[in-house]
């Protein structure tokens, strides 16, 4: 049965932040706004004054408003949990995203508290992560646990005839037949060292 570890915690501060960047294209627009009321805007937007100051300033009011809006919409979306055997949830834009850990390559943090999740077709972003520093450790445990599980420990184990031979030199080591440095090397080659 699979066990849940973990799950994202939405960001006050990136929703906030992609909240400014919108407000921030408000004011921009409605300044070019006021200043020439609609009909000056679209005269500069249509008319030869396509690439003026104020059109240019419009359209890139209108730009922010649009992705500020498009980022807070999308950083509301997103969730990740974290499972032990895979990672799923809802990626940057509707993206659903279900990894498993098997397939997961390397974890990271980004810009705007993101978790990403390389995987060995790409890298998925998920922003707005209040507990990105938890979900990174998780995985990274995850990850981790699957490496030790995959490279078992090599037992070098003796096998009888060469546990006969070594005590055979080790008599002939007594009775002085063999100096010490024969038995070293020749215990070496027995076992494999």
């Amino acid at each position: 049965m699979e066990k849940e570890l973990l799950k994202s915690k939405v960001c006050t501060k990136t929703k906030l932040l992609t909240l400014g960047i919108a407000l921030i294209g408000a004011i921009i627009t409605i300044c070019i706004f006021c200043d020439g009321g609609i009909d000056a805007w679209f005269d500069y937007a249509f008319s030869w004054g396509l690439f003026s100051i104020e059109a240019l300033l419009s359209w890139g009011g209108l730009a922010l408003i649009i992705i500020g809006v498009s980022l807070f919409v999308s950083v509301q979306k997103m969730a990740l949990v974290v499972t032990d055997r895979r990672v799923y949830g809802q990626a940057m834009f509707g993206k659903r995203v279900d990894l498993p850990v098997d397939l997961i390559s390397a974890v990271g943090t980004s810009f705007l508290n993101g978790i990403l999740v390389s995987t060995s077709s790409g890298k998925i972003c998920f922003l707005g992560v209040e507990n990105k520093n938890e979900i990174h450790d998780e995985i990274s445990k995850l990850l981790m646990a699957r490496q030790e599980k995959a490279s078992p420990t090599i037992k070098q184990e003796i096998s009888q005839s060469n546990a006969g031979e070594l005590k055979k030199f080790k008599e002939l080591l007594d009775s002085g037949v063999i100096t010490q440095e024969e038995f070293d090397a020749k215990k070496k080659q027995l076992l494999g060292l």
